[in-house]
């Protein structure tokens, strides 16, 4: 029987996994430090805090871990505020790069293959497409960075007309967007897939990847979508596998990996990397989270390796 980790290199979000990370930078310093424990996961996703101490005790931890990073960009880059990309105010977009760039060194340092990083707030069809210009212009002033550092810069689909509602958006689009920064000479631009977001994007997974796949997809995010309005996990909140109300659990994974398997994402001599972004369990802790997603992620490959045929 073909061995999991000899096809999928698999990895978790550090910060969504632990609650409160997101907004106290001492419960984000713990969370990278359980997370750098935590069994079965070869890869954690991340993002890097604003301040130099926590940062650095962070970095620390991660080299001394021997975990592989995937880095996220600073979700102030999706927001309509100081660090717009995509700003009126060119002195914000200014500001906007000078983050983006220390990330990509950040990155670099930590020998993270890639950053992944979305569009911004949707301000309406009309206005969209100089929005779109100006994220293209940004990723092309940080291409030589990651190119240096050896990033790839994945762009991550999100749902424009719900929920986080940023301007990029449908599959097709952020494909064509990247395309068009590759046809501009951007090396290091690439796609992402997160299985969470198409059905808040209302996209079939099949069409995502063989999409997506034309690019090459650089990573993927796997848990659940909630859209039954009464359930606390309704919307864009990234819930587990098996959660009441969920769309996606051990079977639907199944047909994910099978998907993969079948377009060449899963191939035999590689570890294609895919992590969960998931909060935790209703009634279980983050290390039980953590070990309860891996198992469902290692029973579902073994009924994908095994339907597929894989080697």
């Amino acid at each position: 029987m073909p061995s999991l980790k000899d096809y999928i290199k698999p990895g978790i979000s550090a910060p969504m996994l632990y609650p409160g990370a997101y907004t106290d930078e001492k419960r984000h310093l713990e969370a990278i430090r359980a997370a750098c424990a935590l069994p079965d996961y070869e890869i954690l996703d991340i993002c890097l805090l604003f301040d130099p101490e926590i940062r650095a005790q962070e970095m620390d931890l991660l080299h001394r871990s021997g975990k592989q990073v995937y880095l996220n960009a600073p979700g102030v880059l999706q927001q309509d505020g100081p660090y717009n990309p995509c700003s009126d105010d060119p002195e914000v977009r200014k500001r906007a790069l000078a983050l983006m760039l220390d990330q990509i060194r950040w990155a670099g340092e930590l020998g993270a293959p890639v950053m992944v990083y979305t569009a911004n707030v949707d301000q309406g069809a009309e206005k969209r497409p100089l929005l779109i210009d100006r994220l293209m212009e940004f990723i092309c002033q940080c291409d030589g960075e990651a190119r240096r550092q050896g990033v790839i810069l994945a762009l991550e689909p999100i749902e424009r007309h719900r929920f986080k509602q940023l301007f990029l958006g449908p599959t097709e689009e952020c494909c064509a967007f990247t395309e068009r920064l590759q046809a501009a000479g951007c090396t290091q631009a690439g796609i992402m897939v997160d299985i969470t977001h198409l059905p808040l994007m209302e996209e079939e997974v099949a069409p995502a990847f063989d999409r997506s796949m034309q690019l090459g997809v650089r990573h993927v995010h796997l848990g659940s979508a909630v859209l039954e309005p009464g359930s606390p996990f309704y919307g864009h909140t990234h819930p587990p596998l098996g959660v009441e109300h969920g769309l996606f659990d051990t079977p639907e994974l199944t047909e994910q990996l099978r998907c993969m398997i079948r377009c060449g994402y899963i191939a035999a001599g590689r570890q294609a990397p895919m992590s969960f972004e998931v909060q935790p369990l209703p009634g279980h802790t983050p290390e039980e989270t953590a070990a309860i997603q891996y198992e469902k992620l290692a029973a579902a490959f073994a009924a994908a390796a095994e339907q597929e045929r894989l080697a």
